[in-house]
């Protein structure tokens, strides 16, 4: 059962308008079939940002789904301009939604997908429970450049084998 968010600007890939909202804009929950609840989308800004993410977070909002059954998979949409996201430095690539856990205290990264159509970026992300969410910008970690260490070329034991066997047969030549 799809539910909206009331928000104007909101909507399908194509239909965004040319003045589309500079922040990320949730639009909407997709409810496990069977599902019947109304779906309240709160603004959250006492909630804390995942541990270590404050800086790269760009929205903590709530979904309010009373009769949802935890466990079963939703989907959540939200979306954000290309051109935000440049202003920030970033790529769709770089935007995760995160899960508040109330039970265990814990933020949880999940997979999230996206699509590009006419400069705005749809977000998808599949969750099992409704609490407090984040739209996060993920570190961009450069590769380190470690030393390379050459390799030791394994040694054959041809060399030794023919100074063992000249040693022998000098032994046996002393002898004769």
């Amino acid at each position: 059962t799809p539910a909206e968010p009331e928000n104007p600007d909101a909507g399908e890939p194509g239909d965004a308008p040319a003045d589309a909202p500079a922040e990320p804009a949730v639009t909407g929950v997709v409810l496990p079939e069977g599902t019947d609840s109304e779906v309240a989308f709160i603004p959250v800004s006492e909630k804390p940002a995942p541990a270590g993410k404050e800086e790269n977070t760009k929205k903590v909002f709530e979904i309010n789904v009373p009769k949802y059954e935890k466990g079963k998979p939703a989907t959540v949409k939200f979306t954000m301009t290309v051109a935000e996201l440049e202003k920030d430095g970033k790529t769709a690539a770089d935007v995760a939604l995160w899960h508040h856990d109330e039970e265990t205290g814990e933020w949880t990264k999940l997979v999230t997908t996206f699509v590009i159509k006419d400069g705005i970026v749809y977000f998808e992300a599949i969750t099992f429970d409704f609490s407090p969410f984040a739209i996060v910008y993920e570190d961009t970690e450069l590769p380190t450049d470690e030393p390379e260490t050459p390799e030791q070329p394994t040694e054959s034991p041809a060399p030794i084998l023919a100074v063992l066997a000249g040693l022998g047969a000098a032994v046996v030549l002393r002898r004769k």
